[in-house]
């Protein structure tokens, strides 16, 4: 098995090396009709406030292992229509603006559309949109472009898509930042754009940021951090780090928005031993994070997690904590809304 796995990294290592070397220009050399492909003209100052949080919709009979908390819906299937509907008015209540569906092109495509479906139905305030987790393959930044395209092209017109000054929007997480080099993303995000797309990229900014510098604000349209349990175990100050993150959009004339989350905790997971542990403290940890993310102006805040049962950083109502942290959402959304 172990000489398998050195054979597994020495091809892939290889291609993503061939990846970097063919992508290693400026798209103007070796993509001349990419060129002159620009961002979006956004006006910040006109962007509206929003809270948004991720959402998984990967739960099913089967996938609800290593889950400590109780849902008050039950360990539900994610493409149940009434959970569905419930989770809508759970987000409704918090004011939540939108929800960003992890998406892996798999069953999870499946419940988007669902989703998408029953907002409809319903005709829900809250918007859709996907948190883009697995470039399909690493070794090909077109493989990424047929999805993202897929992805605009099928939802990006829906009426509850969401949609910021007329541009859909697209979260991309670290992983999936990871898995191409800078030239490849800088290929994606104009081929996308070239191709008759007009969409606005939220890059994780862990990521983003930690691989390619500066260069990674520069790129895309916004940014944002997927979870902040990271900082409280290395003891950072929470004020410092959104002022870090406010500071560099703004240099670059780019979206920021901040995370908070309620509490985080994955030491019950085998694969994440020793893992990483932030206490609720009843409340007090969601409260100075909204508190935190509050001062640095930023425009959107987003909430890691609605429902992200394994790792414990859930704000769905569930048998331990009932309602109080979309209580406690509502609360703080309103106040972050109304200035």
């Amino acid at each position: 098995m172990r000489r398998l796995a050195y054979g597994f990294i020495v091809v892939a290592a290889s291609s993503l090396l061939v990846g970097i070397a063919l992508y290693s220009s400026k798209p103007s050399a070796l993509y001349p009709d990419l060129a002159g492909v620009e961002k979006p003209a956004l006006d910040l100052g006109g962007v509206p406030r929003l809270v948004l949080t991720f959402y998984y919709a990967w739960y099913r009979p089967g996938r609800w292992g290593n889950v400590l908390d109780h849902p008050t819906l039950g360990f539900y299937n994610s493409s149940d229509r009434e959970a569905i509907r419930r989770h809508f008015e759970f987000a409704e209540e918090a004011g939540i603006d939108g929800l960003i569906v992890s998406w892996w092109g798999d069953s999870t495509d499946e419940v988007l559309q669902v989703m998408l479906d029953v907002a409809e139905e319903v005709n829900t305030t809250v918007r859709l949109t996907v948190y883009y987790e697995r470039v399909p393959a690493p070794e090909s930044p077109d493989g990424a472009v047929a999805e993202l395209e897929g992805l605009l092209n099928q939802y990006g017109g829906r009426r509850h898509f969401l949609r910021v000054q007329g541009h859909p929007v697209l979260f991309l997480y670290s992983r999936a930042l990871g898995q191409l080099p800078y030239e490849g993303w800088d290929y994606v995000v104009r081929r996308v754009r070239h191709d008759g797309y007009d969409p606005l990229f939220m890059a994780d900014y862990a990521g983003a940021y930690n691989r390619w510098g500066e260069r990674a604000v520069e790129l895309f349209d916004g940014i944002h951090i997927y979870n902040t349990a990271g900082w409280y175990r290395r003891g950072l100050n929470l004020t410092e780090q959104y002022a870090n993150m406010r500071d560099i959009a703004a240099r670059f004339g780019v979206l920021y928005a901040a995370t908070v989350i309620p509490g985080y905790n994955d030491t019950h997971i085998p694969t994440r031993k020793p893992g990483n542990a932030v206490p609720r403290d009843q409340g007090e940890t969601y409260r100075k994070a909204w508190t935190e993310a509050r001062q640095s102006s930023p425009h959107w805040v987003l909430i890691t997690s609605f429902n992200e049962w394994y790792e414990r950083s859930t704000i769905e109502p569930c048998q331990e904590y009932g309602e109080h942290y979309i209580d406690l959402t509502a609360q703080y959304a309103e106040t972050f809304k109304g200035g």
